[in-house]
């Protein structure tokens, strides 16, 4: 079998006689343990002979207290042989217990609802409880069985040459998608500029190999100076221009065409599992310049530098939602300029005056005349 679920009984409560014979151990002695431990290591190791997936569930909870404390105790000791062994401890005691963690022979089966799981011997399961045990054996097989799907997807199976085998196919499927995306645009800018289609511009920097692999040009070169004790010395230097894959070629030389310069962007480049490396190219950000050329900017000016990696705020264009600015360049504009007051018009003859106005036409009487003189000269 590929897959083992063992499960000890309830009925394992019961002293133990030891291998060379004698008095039994009652259980729960130190002697107990440790032979318990024995056997259970034993049966583990018979087990795992044939390379099987080993589920060891351990024992729920129980009515009686002096039954729980020894289920507990066996438990511990599964554990730490589960974990010495390298298998799968499933633990049911947690899932049987009730908010306080004591027994409850009622509980939510895997719909939710209250039933009853446990029989009247408070040891046995029901048949919603026999479901829900088997629940948490299912959750913790389908766990590891996503894990190990995950694991197969990634290209690691298989010894040396074959590998190497599968990395060379890859290469040469890359080589030539490479060949075939420079073939397609260098036909398009020729269909567009009228001109008939010619061989591949072949891109600088040295000799390029089958695919437009570029092939390593390493040299040397002799730079005088002076040494320690003050004599001229020749110091020679390696200058290594290692190998370039076409498909890194395609990617920097996508844009290249024999009219215009390329317009090249900033390389990003990451290394992934498998000894493989990804590279990208950002569009550089900047204003066009006369002659159609872009004004590059450094990266660490870049909107998505400043605010991702150096957490700036931008200055929000007037107007936006996040212009917080008060008061608002809208309040501003809107406010009506200032005009002079305009002069009351004469009423009508025959139409009432307001108050003031009629005040002012009523003639003055001699207390109102003598207002705003000075005081009678003194004799």
């Amino acid at each position: 079998p590929h897959i083992v679920v063992v499960m000890l009984g309830e009925d394992d409560r019961q002293p133990l006689r030891p291998p060379g014979g004698g008095k039994r151990i009652p259980v729960g002695a130190d002697e107990w343990r440790a032979e318990y431990g024995r056997r259970v290591d034993r049966v583990m190791k018979v087990i795992k002979k044939n390379s099987a997936a080993i589920y060891w569930v351990g024992l729920p909870n129980l009515r009686r207290p002096e039954a729980n404390e020894d289920a507990q105790m066996m438990n511990d000791i599964i554990r730490e042989r589960s974990y010495l062994n390298g298998i799968k401890y499933v633990d049911a005691y947690t899932g049987f217990a009730d908010d306080g963690g004591g027994y409850s022979a009622y509980g939510p089966d895997l719909t939710g609802k209250i039933r009853l799981l446990r029989e009247g011997d408070g040891i046995n399961f029901t048949g919603a409880g026999n479901r829900k045990l088997a629940h948490f054996v299912e959750r913790e097989l389908n766990r590891d069985l996503t894990q190990a799907k995950s694991e197969r997807s990634i290209p690691l199976a298989g010894g040396t040459a074959e590998q190497e085998k599968i990395n060379q196919e890859k290469r040469e499927a890359a080589a030539r998608e490479a060949t075939r995306v420079r073939a397609d645009e260098a036909a398009r800018q020729n269909r567009a500029s009228g001109l008939k289609p010619g061989p591949a511009v072949a891109p600088a920097g040295g000799a390029t190999g089958a695919g437009g692999e570029q092939k390593a040009d390493n040299g040397k070169i002799n730079l005088r100076t002076l040494g320690a004790s003050g004599r001229e010395e020749i110091v020679q230097l390696d200058i290594v221009r290692p190998a370039i894959p076409a498909s890194v070629v395609a990617l920097v030389t996508r844009r290249e065409s024999p009219d215009k310069p390329s317009q090249m962007g900033e390389t990003l480049i990451d290394q992934i599992a498998g000894g493989l490396t990804v590279m990208s190219s950002v569009t550089p950000s900047g204003t066009s310049s006369q002659g159609g050329s872009r004004q590059r900017i450094s990266p660490t000016q870049t909107p998505f530098f400043r605010v991702l990696v150096k957490g700036e705020r931008l200055t929000p264009k007037p107007g936006r939602a996040d212009d917080l600015g008060w008061p608002r360049t809208e309040a501003k504009s809107a406010t009506p300029a200032e005009t002079a007051p305009l002069r009351a018009s004469t009423p009508p003859k025959g139409q009432v005056k307001d108050g003031k106005d009629a005040a002012k036409d009523q003639p003055k009487g001699p207390a109102q005349k003598d207002q705003g003189r000075g005081p009678p000269p003194k004799g």
